[in-house]
């Protein structure tokens, strides 16, 4: 009885490790079609992909970034990413996250819808634009700064919801995965905030300054 018990089980190991060797060369298999399908979109469109680059703006995105595609758009660098958060259950969570590249570094700032609670409560800076305030959350050292064109073009929803700033890099990020046909429409969602943030020629009236 011993020898066939032992041998049944030495069968399902190996079972085993050939189901999940087969499971990983299938994922890279798919991995590299996939990759093929963004290099093609990128020499075909003029921009450059990299896989899991090293990028400075890591902080400003969730998780790992997995993918990204660089390129100009109306005379702006700008990124497209994918990113995932994997949680201990091994459930991955994806995100697309667009950087622009601005002309000089500003203040670090942070940009969000405020929950109900949030908006409850009233905490955190105000700007004294009470729909602005009771509906975004801002962080920033000092809030004096801020365009005064870009807040009333965040209260009439014509910029993204959230977004961040550090250095010279801007970050939108939403949820969902990330598409060849999607680069340009995710790239030019970013591009009215980042003149805003970054016009050609500022000039002191185009600043919030203590006027809110």
């Amino acid at each position: 009885m011993g020898e066939p018990i032992v041998a049944a089980g030495g069968l399902l190991c190996l079972v085993m490790v050939v189901f999940v060797g087969a499971i990983a060369m299938a994922r890279r298999r798919r991995d590299r079609r996939e990759h093929q399908r963004w290099r093609y979109w990128a020499d075909r469109h003029g921009w450059t992909v990299g896989i899991r680059p090293r990028v400075g703006w890591s902080r400003q995105v969730p998780g790992e970034v997995r993918l990204a595609v660089s390129g100009v758009l109306d005379g702006r660098h700008v990124t497209v990413a994918e990113c995932a958060v994997t949680d201990a259950d091994t459930n991955t969570t994806f995100f697309v996250a667009t950087v622009a590249v601005l002309r000089r570094a500003l203040p670090d700032v942070e940009v969000e819808p405020r929950s109900t609670v949030s908006r409850w409560l009233g905490t955190g800076l105000r700007t004294g634009r009470a729909d602005f305030d009771d509906a975004f959350r801002i962080r920033t050292a000092d809030i004096r700064w801020l365009p005064v064109a870009l807040i009333e073009a965040q209260v009439a929803g014509a910029l993204p919801a959230a977004w961040s700033v550090r250095g010279n890099h801007l970050a939108v990020v939403r949820r969902g995965r990330l598409d060849p046909g999607q680069v340009v429409h995710e790239a030019a969602r970013s591009l009215p905030l980042a003149a805003l943030l970054d016009p050609s020629t500022p000039s002191p009236a185009q600043w919030a300054g203590g006027g809110l």
